[in-house]
């Protein structure tokens, strides 16, 4: 956390819209765990540089062969990073799992699977994949909650929507009630009150803009069929700042 402004700083926003969807994997559901970072992070963001940079085609992302497993970067965090990831499935920071998935990889979805069945969290090695690793990875923006000096870095509509013409990125977020229920395709302005519940801190993937819409684009994990704009949603962009 010792980056400066400058260094955060995604450069000029040139575009009125932006859209990674077409590259994103369907919208998957991670059931009853609090796995959602190796979610956002291996099935969301991994799979979706994959499709981006070519490695894999999008014509195959409906196929568990090309999206990149949950379990496994779940069970590599565990097995490499432990002092780093909560016991059982009760969560995870971003950094392990970007550790994992630069040092070890990650196995596909094919490989390691997940069909809503119990999952186990604790005592099992993952298989990672010596060539689906990333290189590097950084941040790019995080509240002034998260800094020692209080101040917010990079935290800005503008510099946001400046990384996300560059690609997706994985957020961590404090949800409200409205949002835990949210089931519309409007986009959501405001919210009662901190959701109490599992989920309540969660990691999710930012995938565009849309100035019309003055909103952000998130992918969930929560399913297409239970939850938002088949499983996606619009959040006002002062609200997601704020």
């Amino acid at each position: 956390w010792e980056d400066t402004d400058e260094e955060l700083d995604g450069g000029d926003v040139t575009s009125t819209s932006v859209s990674w969807e077409k590259y994103c994997p369907p919208v998957g559901n991670q059931g009853q765990y609090g796995t959602c970072v190796a979610w956002a992070t291996s099935y969301g963001l991994k799979t979706t540089m994959n499709m981006i940079d070519g490695t894999w085609s999008t014509s195959n992302k409906n196929s568990a062969s090309y999206q990149c497993s949950p379990v496994d970067l779940w069970h590599t965090m565990r097995s490499n990073y432990s002092s780093e990831v909560s016991s059982g499935c009760g969560g995870s920071s971003f950094d392990p799992a970007f550790k994992a998935m630069q040092t070890k990889g990650v196995a596909t979805l094919s490989e390691v699977s997940f069909n809503n069945q119990k999952m186990t969290c604790d005592g099992k090695a993952g298989k990672g994949k010596s060539s689906n690793k990333i290189n590097a990875y950084r941040t790019v923006a995080y509240s002034a909650d998260m800094s020692s000096d209080g101040k917010a870095y990079g935290m800005t509509v503008s510099n946001i929507k400046a990384h996300l013409e560059k690609g997706p990125l994985v957020i961590g977020a404090r949800l409200g009630e409205k949002f835990m229920s949210w089931n519309s395709s409007a986009v959501i302005k405001s919210d009662t009150r901190d959701y109490q519940g599992q989920h309540a801190y969660h990691a999710m993937m930012l995938v565009g803009f849309n100035d019309n819409k003055q909103a952000f684009r998130i992918q969930n994990s929560w399913g297409k069929n239970d939850w938002g704009d088949n499983g996606m949603i619009w959040v006002d962009y002062n609200f997601f700042v704020k």
